[in-house]
């Protein structure tokens, strides 16, 4: 039926989409105003030393990053949320799960939900 064929598109194109946010090699996140992350792709979370679904909903505190660290991030969020804007952060020091010091240059946007209602930010 007509109805099937869309609802099998629609999950073709759904996984699609995941496919190619996590075969790219960039760092790919969305968060929504509290800083909680909606949606990571496997490279975001092999820093954390976790599966991508282990971050949903969850903050850069509440997965182990340092106060300073988080308090930092969250701010970025907040502002890029704030202001509409996109920020361009030149160079940004994370701490992975072995403990390593990676260094990311990170560019935070805004972009609505699916309503059109809550701005997100997406890295």
């Amino acid at each position: 039926s007509e109805r099937k064929e869309r609802e099998e598109q629609l999950w073709r194109d759904k996984n699609f989409l995941h496919q190619l946010i996590d075969s790219n090699p960039c760092h790919i996140f969305v968060k929504d105003g509290d800083s909680r992350y909606t949606l990571v792709n496997g490279n975001v979370a092999d820093l954390f030393g976790l599966a991508p679904r282990d971050l949903i909903g969850k903050t850069v505190g509440e997965l182990g990053a340092s106060g300073e660290q988080a308090e930092r991030l969250n701010h970025d969020d907040r502002r890029v949320i704030e202001t509409r804007q996109e920020l361009v952060v030149g160079e940004e020091r994370v701490i992975d799960a072995q403990g390593r010091e990676r260094l990311f240059h990170t560019v935070k946007r805004p972009i609505l939900d699916r309503d059109g209602q809550r701005l997100l930010v997406l890295g």
